[in-house]
């Protein structure tokens, strides 16, 4: 599929150093993908009216100066990361807010991209951290990409968490996809539950069987994927974050069962989306 006919990879940008990391993994990832690169900077400024208003965005001719420039600064950001490979680059000043312009923009986009952090610090009081807000919204696989993102080899493992929950078996889906597409292995992780923390009633399926059962059929769908299988005990972000140090990205369900992909959207999710250290994928 050529760059005119496939669906943009959509990266958020604004004036931070995340912002900016995020913008030159996007531009990679567009070139290996073949798809335009879409740079969106949301220039409202969010206020808090309370539960019967919400959230109302408020914006003016500073706002959209401030946008064109950092758009104009990205695209120079990302030229300069794929060079000489081109890629084709459009920029948008939109006027929401960033969390509702990113998810309309993800509606017609294969892949939304943000750094961990961004945006004005005013609105992250507000609203808290855009990564996190968008996890649970987005229509599309989101990548929340460090800025102190360690170069990785492209030959290194695409990481993916599995519990047996059903967004989980999706983000394993899209995971081996992933690996294959980057000519790289698989890792698969389970975090071993406590018996006090199991999700099912009844005695607890063993781990190893678990995560078998899991990957069932994946060696014949994608035969030129070696997958290892990981049983670790221990809370699930630390040893996410400890296992991904050997791989160049790490795929996650939004939602699953307690102790992994369920907790994305909270304490567990935001210690993997803003303490690793390569970028994480976050698939509904």
């Amino acid at each position: 599929m050529s760059a005119d006919t496939a669906d943009p990879v959509v990266v958020g940008v604004d004036e931070s150093v995340e912002s900016t990391a995020a913008v030159r993994w996007a531009a990679a990832e567009a070139v290996r993908r073949g798809a335009p690169l879409h740079l969106v900077y949301a220039m409202g400024a969010a206020i808090d009216l309370g539960p019967r208003l919400g959230v109302v965005a408020f914006h003016d001719q500073s706002h959209r100066d401030a946008g064109a420039a950092a758009v104009a600064a990205a695209a120079e950001a990302a030229a300069r990361a794929v060079h000489p490979q081109p890629v084709d680059i459009a920029g948008f000043v939109d006027g929401p807010a960033p969390v509702p312009a990113l998810v309309r923009r993800s509606r017609e986009a294969q892949l939304l991209v943000v750094g961990t952090r961004g945006m004005v610090a005013f609105e992250r009081v507000l609203l808290g951290s855009v990564s996190t807000a968008l996890a649970g919204r987005a229509r599309c696989p989101l990548v929340v990409v460090p800025a102190a993102e360690v170069p990785g080899s492209p030959g290194l493992p695409v990481l993916v968490g599995v519990d047996g929950s059903d967004s989980a078996a999706h983000a394993l889906d899209v995971a081996f996809a992933e690996a294959s597409a980057r000519a790289t292995a698989l890792v698969a992780v389970l975090v071993r539950q406590s018996p006090q923390r199991q999700a099912r009633p009844g005695p607890p399926e063993s781990a190893d069987a678990l995560l078998a059962r899991n990957l069932v059929g994946y060696s014949e769908k994608y035969p030129d994927v070696p997958v290892t299988r990981l049983v670790r005990d221990g809370d699930p972000a630390p040893v996410l974050i400890r296992e991904s140090a050997d791989a160049q990205l790490m795929v996650l369900g939004s939602r699953g069962r307690r102790g992994l992909a369920a907790a994305t959207l909270g304490s567990v999710g935001r210690a993997v989306l803003h303490d690793a250290r390569i970028p994480v994928m976050i698939v509904a």
